[in-house]
C-alpha cells in the first residue's frame, strides 16, 4: 500500500508512514466497540526555528484511511503483533564511573562542601518504574476488573502499561524532591549521551511537584561543555566534553551560563521540584538508549546562601 501511494503524483515515498496495527492487539473497525488509535508526532530543536514555527503553524501533515476495493490478499491479511527492537547503546558509559564520582566531588570542593551528605544519584525509571514493560494491552481476552480479584500478574501481555509507551527514549529522575527558597542551588552531573554515543538528544528538564508538572527544559545545546571548569579531576582532561554540570536556582548569581533559575511562577514558594533527564534513539536504532549501558546522573542540594558561593 505504501508503494500504492508512493506512486501517484506528487507524493515522495519517504514521506510515506504507515504504522502497523495489530487486530490481536486492538479492536479495529467502524463501530462503537472499536478502539481510538492516536499517533504522537515529538517536535524538538528544529534546524531552523522559523522555518520550524511556520511548519507548526500549517502542519503538512494527512492521515488517511485506505480500503482496497479489490479485497485482494494483502488488503485482508493483517498486521501481526509488532516485535519491540531491544534497547542497546553504542557505548557502555559505566567505564566512565570513576570519572563521573571524581566529577561530583571536585563540584563539592569547588563549593567547599564536601563534608555534607548532599549528593544522590538518579533512578532509571525504565528499571525502577517500567515504562516500557508488557504490560495491560492483552493478546486474547480482557483482565477482571473486579478489585476482590484482580491480579497485575494475571494480564496477558502486550507492548504498553499505564504509564505509556516509552520506546524511543531513557528518562533518568531524581530520587530527591528539591526546596529552593532557602538559597539551595542544584548542581546535576552525569553524562552527555549526545557526546557518548548513546543518544540523538539529551535534556534535562524542571518537573514541579507535587502536580509533575514539566516548567522548563535545557537540552544538551545548553549543556555541552558545562562539566570544563572541572576538567583537571579528570583521568582524561579531554573527557570533560562527555559530561556536564549544570546548576537550577532561584538565584543563579555567579553561576552563569551554565545555570537556570527557576521562577516562582513556575515553581511556587514551598512547593519542590524532581529532575528527569531524558536521552532520544540510540544513533543507529530506533529506540532510546539502553538504560543497563547508561549512567545515572547525579544531584547535589549546595547551600547558595551569599558567601557560600565560589568565587569563579
Amino acid at each position: 500500500m505504501k508503494n500504492q501511494l508512493a506512486a501517484l503524483e506528487g507524493v515522495n515515498a519517504s514521506h510515506v508512514f504507515t504504522e502497523p496495527v495489530s487486530p490481536e492487539l486492538v479492536h479495529i473497525g467502524y463501530g462503537p466497540l472499536a478502539d481510538d488509535c492516536i499517533t504522537y508526532i515529538r517536535y524538538s530543536m528544529p534546524n531552523d526555528i522559523a522555518l520550524g514555527e511556520r511548519w507548526r503553524e500549517q502542519l503538512p501533515l494527512t492521515i488517511l484511511r485506505v480500503r482496497d476495493p479489490d479485497h485482494t490478499q494483502a488488503a485482508v491479511s493483517p498486521f501481526e503483533i509488532s516485535a519491540h527492537e531491544q534497547k542497546e547503546a553504542n557505548f557502555d558509559e559505566h567505564q566512565l564511573e570513576n570519572d563521573l564520582l571524581t566529577l561530583v566531588n571536585a563540584v563539592k570542593v569547588h563549593w567547599g562542601q564536601t563534608e555534607k551528605d548532599n549528593s544522590a544519584p538518579f533512578r532509571s525509571l525504565s528499571a525502577w518504574v517500567d515504562l516500557i514493560g508488557q504490560h495491560f494491552l492483552g493478546y486474547d481476552g480482557s483482565p477482571s476488573l473486579d478489585e476482590d480479584e484482580f491480579d497485575s500478574d494475571d494480564l496477558p501481555g502486550g507492548p504498553m502499561n499505564c504509564l505509556g509507551d516509552s520506546q524511543d527514549s531513557d528518562y533518568q529522575i531524581s530520587s530527591g524532591t528539591y526546596y529552593l527558597d532557602d538559597d539551595q542551588v542544584i548542581a546535576v552531573v552525569g553524562t552527555l549521551g549526545t557526546e557518548t554515543g548513546n543518544a540523538t538528544y539529551t535534556s534535562l528538564s524542571v518537573n514541579w511537584f507535587p502536580e509533575l508538572v514539566g516548567v522548563l527544559n535545557r537540552d544538551n545545546t545548553v549543556l555541552e561543555k558545562s562539566a570544563q571548569k572541572s576538567k583537571k579531576a579528570l583521568s582524561d582532561e579531554e573527557l570533560y566534553t562527555k559530561f556536564y554540570v549544570y546548576y537550577f536556582a532561584r538565584d543563579c548569581s555567579g553561576l552563569y551560563p551554565w545555570c537556570q533559575e527557576i521562577s516562582r511562577t513556575e515553581a511556587p514558594r514551598g512547593d519542590t521540584i524532581k529532575i528527569l533527564q531524558r536521552n532520544d534513539i540510540n544513533p543507529g536504532s530506533k529506540p532510546g538508549p539502553g538504560p543497563h549501558k547508561i549512567l545515572n546522573p547525579i544531584a547535589i542540594e549546595l547551600d547558595g546562601r551569599q558567601g557560600m558561593r565560589p568565587d569563579k
